[in-house]
């Protein structure tokens, strides 16, 4: 196990550097963002939610209210974070740690149920909303500030929440679900056995990459991540590359990813950081480089 937290550490790491360069793309790319870019950016945030929700399984934590506790801590982080530093009112558009917050206050009720019905619910969260609600999401995030009528908060928080916020419960709960069930569940495959298992994801991501090209996704608010919204495609793109990554967690033992430890060990004081670094510094940088 000592050696799995290395190299889930490497893995936050590495996802930090993506998630800096995606998130410093309004700034620095007013044009439109090239494919490669975009993709670069956009396997950040599965990353973090499924380290989160697999490491959980793998602890089989049973003690309720810690795990509840936890996650109450990781949304009163997020709103923070909304107050003083974006100056917008919390629980309205739902970054990344709303999502995992509201994952792990969760986790005890899900960890209940047995095996396959929890393996089916995941299932169904990834997929089925997003195929019976595409037409209802809103490509524009709305970012309401503190002063704003607490009713028209209410009203947009629902469907930001479920549907269309930056990290919407559906989908993303599901990967968060998915991720949990493998470090509860899931066998460990070695040799031969895990060199045949690799084929068919790496064909998926592949497929998935190619599709996600032609799909031509938006850039939302200057963000140009292929997840907006998350549909199908994306997401088994993302399992496809989360399934990849999982079984090749060895090939992050070597020492040149030592560097990328120290970010993973620190990875919440990273994320805040770097939310600091894009309200307040970024602008500042963009306008020394002339670029109004």
């Amino acid at each position: 196990m000592k050696n799995r937290s290395l190299q889930l550490d490497v893995l936050r790491g590495l996802a930090i550097v993506l998630m800096v360069v995606a998130n410093s793309a309004p700034y620095f790319f007013k044009t439109e963002h090239p494919f490669w870019f975009r993709v670069i950016g956009t396997f950040a945030a599965p990353i973090f939610i499924s380290i989160t929700g697999y490491l959980l399984g793998k602890s089989q934590a049973n003690n309720t209210r810690k795990t509840i506790l936890r996650g109450i801590s990781t949304l009163c982080v997020a709103v923070l974070i909304d107050l003083l530093i974006w100056k917008t009112m919390p629980f309205t558009t739902f970054d990344v740690l709303y999502l995992i917050g509201f994952g792990i206050c969760l986790q005890p009720f899900y960890s209940k149920m047995s095996k396959w019905f929890h393996l089916v619910l995941s299932a169904f969260i990834l997929i089925i909303p997003q195929m019976i609600f595409h037409e209802q999401y809103r490509f524009k995030i709305s970012e309401l500030t503190i002063p704003e009528v607490p009713i028209s908060t209410i009203l947009h928080s629902g469907q930001s929440l479920l549907l269309d916020g930056w990290f919407p419960l559906f989908p993303w709960l599901g990967l968060f679900m998915f991720a949990n069930w493998v470090g509860k569940y899931a066998p460990e495959f070695k040799g031969k056995q895990k060199s045949l298992i690799l084929i068919p994801p790496l064909i998926v991501f592949l497929i998935g990459i190619l599709l996600l090209f032609f799909q031509e996704k938006i850039t939302r608010n200057g963000y140009s991540e292929l997840f907006y919204p998350p549909d199908l495609i994306y997401m088994l793109t993302a399992l496809s590359l989360l399934v990849l990554v999982w079984l090749g967690l060895n090939l992050f033992n070597h020492k040149i990813f030592i560097p990328f430890t120290w970010l993973g060990r620190s990875s919440l004081f990273f994320y805040i950081l770097h939310s600091v670094l894009i309200q307040f510094f970024f602008p500042h940088i963009y306008s020394l480089l002339g670029k109004n």
